[in-house]
């Protein structure tokens, strides 16, 4: 369901919030254990990061922040910079929960040594700082107006861009390409308006940036570039950086009549999803190693799908994680086959679910909201303070929709066209539409809650099955 990717090491999360890392574990950034190891090249359990059932993962270059559902911030892994937290550089052996944040954080982004939350009030924290004096414990960043409250950030290379709950942009950090978009390139100790869109009537509802550029949608779903365009990033058609927004033409839309519902950068490459589930790319192409300067389609469905994309399969998020040694691009969608809703009712629950999970892109489940629980699955939806999975009166005594989320890589690498470990996970035996007065089955489906599907074995495999008919029927 959601993956992150650092400098030295992965994480992945699946739908029921188990953890998964690999890589490098020189720090213990895996989070498994306090034993130090070297290379781990397959994924594999993480059981302590587990437990905290993760609303947020980031990774730094070699250390994890993990946001739970009850707004706390745990963090582990390399500690020389002080990028924990812990108000030194020591070594630490173990995870730590940040208490001094206190609880109800929002949000939570970490790029390089340098990480970043949102408190309750709206405030943005950094840490390390250091041109403080206490320099490895979290401050505010400075801002000239307090009264504006942030929802989400992200992170650049030794820069970030915040979102406002009115729909402004504030950028802070190294400005040597324009990445923050103030129409100079000084460098800004604080955060900054980016003046731009509110001068033009603009409300911005998603930011992403990636190593010196940055991409942003607006209410409207038209989206923005500026920053370092060496490899065609910005989709302008050329090479020229700009230290301003500059509204984007896609020419395969008459009179550029696009929408857009999700704008992803990468390193150096911008990867965009439109509501008519057409994904369009620019910047660095990997496969051919050459710059694509236009806004060109990717064929996603071909390389996963095999064919056109299924009716049964609606594309509900893009994410691109990236770090200085690796980029990956994937795709989250909901699965509509238990659906017996007409399309136009599917479009119209796919609508709902974009709209509640944009206030918390990178939110690894749904938020909980009424109006969605009747179209899902109990399993794929969480309350917010709250760990436990909601069952609410209407999802139990409602059955004819069964909305599943699934994730799936569209990479250009090697495993362009398979499915990420996120889709696999069986429809759980205890969701409301499955029961059974059979102890001995019950005792039997217990045990399988506790392994991992891919240990299934044949038996529980053909009774996985006969689960999952039960369940569409």
């Amino acid at each position: 369901m959601h993956l992150d990717v650092g400098q030295t090491f992965s994480v992945a999360v699946t739908d029921d919030l188990k953890l998964y890392t690999w890589g490098l574990n020189d720090f213990l950034q895996l989070g498994r254990s306090t034993v130090y190891s070297h290379l781990h090249s397959a994924p594999d359990y993480a059981k302590p990061l587990s437990k905290l059932l993760p609303k947020q993962v980031a990774c730094g270059d070699d250390h994890g922040l993990l946001l739970d559902y009850n707004g706390n911030v745990y963090t582990w892994g390399a500690n020389q910079n002080g990028q924990l937290g812990v108000g030194n550089s020591r070594y630490v052996s173990s995870i730590v929960n940040l208490k001094r944040l206190g609880k109800n954080i929002k949000y939570i982004a970490t790029q390089g040594k340098t990480s970043y939350v949102i408190n309750e009030s709206g405030n943005v924290l950094k840490w390390p700082n250091p041109e403080n004096v206490d320099k490895f414990t979290p401050c505010p960043v400075q801002i000239r107006d307090p009264s504006h409250k942030f929802v989400s950030i992200s992170c650049g290379t030794r820069y970030v861009i915040a979102l406002t709950n009115t729909g402004l942009l504030f950028g802070h950090g190294k400005n040597e390409f324009g990445q923050l978009g103030l129409g100079d390139y000084q460098d800004r100790d604080g955060f900054v308006n980016l003046k731009h869109f509110k001068d033009h009537g603009n409300k911005i509802t998603q930011i992403s940036c990636g190593h010196a550029h940055a991409v942003a949608r607006n209410s409207s779903g038209a989206i923005f570039s500026w920053g370092l365009n060496a490899n065609g990033q910005l989709g302008t058609g050329n090479l020229e950086t700009t230290n301003l927004p500059k509204s984007i033409r896609i020419y395969d839309y008459k009179n550029n009549s696009y929408k857009v519902r999700c704008a992803q950068a990468g390193y150096a490459s911008t990867n965009i999803l439109c509501e008519d589930k057409r994904v369009y790319f620019a910047g660095v192409d990997t496969t051919t190693i050459k710059d694509i300067k236009l806004f060109t389609r990717l064929n996603y469905e071909q390389k996963i799908f095999k064919s056109k994309l299924p009716d049964d399969y609606s594309p509900v998020k893009l994410y691109t994680k990236w770090s200085h040694s690796i980029q990956v691009t994937y795709m989250v969608y909901a699965d509509f086959r238990g659906c017996s809703e007409t399309k136009l009712m599917r479009e119209k629950i796919l609508q709902n679910i974009v709209k509640q999970w944009e206030s918390c892109y990178h939110q690894t489940l749904p938020p909980f909201d009424d109006k969605l629980a009747k179209s899902f699955s109990q399993k794929y939806m969480k309350k917010e303070g709250t760990g436990d999975a909601v069952v609410t009166s209407n999802l139990k005594k409602t059955q004819t929709t069964n909305t599943n989320m699934n994730g799936s890589r569209m990479g250009t690498q090697n495993s362009a066209n398979k499915h990420s470990t996120m889709s696999n996970r069986q429809p759980s035996a205890y969701d409301s539409n499955f029961k059974s007065n059979d102890s001995v089955l019950k005792h039997k489906l217990e045990q399988m809650m506790n392994k991992d599907t891919r240990d299934f074995t044949a038996e529980e495999k053909r009774l996985m099955e006969k689960i999952r008919a039960k369940q569409l029927n």
